[in-house]
């Protein structure tokens, strides 16, 4: 049995009412887009059995907003290693440094967690199909779900994109289309969402508000299985490389379950990494609104953005950021984008582990943040 009750607006309160993909009516009316959080009634919740006959991440299907006769579409995502990176840890002068390993998702990347969910839930809806503007994981993990759901994906992507991802793809048997430009692709697919009712993998409102709602809670699994491979422990910092922020916010969503469900007395603090200073500008300015940046090309194309989503997911899991208070309660920072290469080749001459971009991000900003 779910424990979830309902979702609300992050910035008012206000219930859902409407699509999930459309920001909070009351607040576009103040000229601010805001997504919705879901919420749960966990007063007799407890973390599922090790073993179950429920696949992936729907081991904890309970605390994500499914019926219980809804279908789940899953390739195994989820239960990714934990390593201990005992040389790098050395090197910054940590004796326990850990990396969650989400390449070994079945696309390569968490974006498996999402789509998942997302997927799933249009399958119980009988949505006629899953639409997407990505350049990279989230577009092939899109892909992937939903020709296991049997559901027609089309993707809109920019000339950017590298042409392995674009392959990736198309081999998962998604219509890919190239649009002339960024802002180009959002118009198409949002006709797609709003005239044939496809259900979007991702963002449609502009400024953005991240993804769906509902699909975010899909990354409570990655708290979860933290949680269990540390033995009843979690880290005392979480560093999480971010676009919008819906990683880092659904891992912190896991975490306050867990505090909430007695298993843990704190939650730990959050560290965003990000490209172009959205996050890190709104939270030094004690903003209660995103504060767009200017931006530009960058090898972080997953990353690179000059907005943030409205910061009561971030700005709450990373407040009192900034960078001369991160040590005292979290926050975010930006790394210049030629640093990244130099993070990827310390993790995998370290530890013999490969990091992509995204991830090699996150281990220049670990470095940064306690040198």
């Amino acid at each position: 049995m779910s424990w979830y009750k309902e979702a609300v607006c992050m910035r008012c309160g206000r219930p859902l009412d409407g699509k999930f993909y459309d920001a909070c009516p009351k607040c576009a009316e103040e000229s601010v887009n805001v997504n919705y959080r879901t919420i749960y009634d966990l007063s007799s919740a407890k973390l599922p059995a090790a073993e179950t006959t429920q696949p992936g991440i729907y081991r904890f299907r309970d605390f994500y907003p499914l019926e219980d006769s809804d279908p789940v579409v899953s390739i195994g995502e989820g239960n990714t290693p934990l390593h201990r990176l005992e040389r790098m840890g050395k090197q910054l002068g940590l004796e326990q440094l850990w990396m969650k390993d989400e390449s070994k998702n079945p696309t390569m990347s968490h974006k498996d967690r999402l789509c998942s969910l997302i997927i799933s839930k249009a399958l119980a809806e009988k949505a006629p199909g899953i639409t997407i503007s990505s350049t990279g994981n989230q577009g092939a993990a899109a892909a992937a779900y939903a020709a296991v759901a049997g559901l027609p994906c089309v993707i809109f992507t920019t000339s950017n994109v590298s042409p392995s991802m674009k392959t990736l793809m198309q081999a998962y048997g998604a219509s890919v289309f190239v649009t002339p430009s960024m802002a180009d692709r959002g118009v198409i697919m949002e006709k797609l969402v709003r005239e044939l009712d496809f259900v979007p993998a991702s963002g449609v409102m502009s400024p953005p508000i991240g993804s769906s709602c509902f699909g975010i809670d899909a990354y409570k699994s990655i708290a979860f299985e933290v949680f269990e491979q540390m033995g009843g422990r979690v880290p005392d910092w979480f560093v999480v490389p971010i676009s919008y922020g819906d990683t880092l916010y659904g891992i912190y969503k896991g975490m306050c379950d867990l505090k909430e469900m007695g298993y843990i007395e704190k939650v730990p603090k959050f560290a965003a990494a990000e490209v172009f200073h959205a996050v890190e500008n709104t939270i030094k300015a004690s903003s209660s609104d995103p504060i767009p940046q200017p931006s530009e090309p960058s090898i972080q194309t997953s990353i690179a953005t000059g907005f943030c989503a409205y910061p009561g997911g971030v700005g709450k899991a990373a407040e009192g950021g900034g960078r001369k208070t991160r040590r005292k309660g979290g926050g975010a920072d930006d790394l210049h984008r030629s640093e990244d290469p130099g993070g990827d080749r310390h993790v995998g001459a370290g530890d013999s582990l490969h990091s992509a971009h995204p991830g090699g991000f996150q281990e220049r900003d670990g470095k940064q943040l306690w040198d």
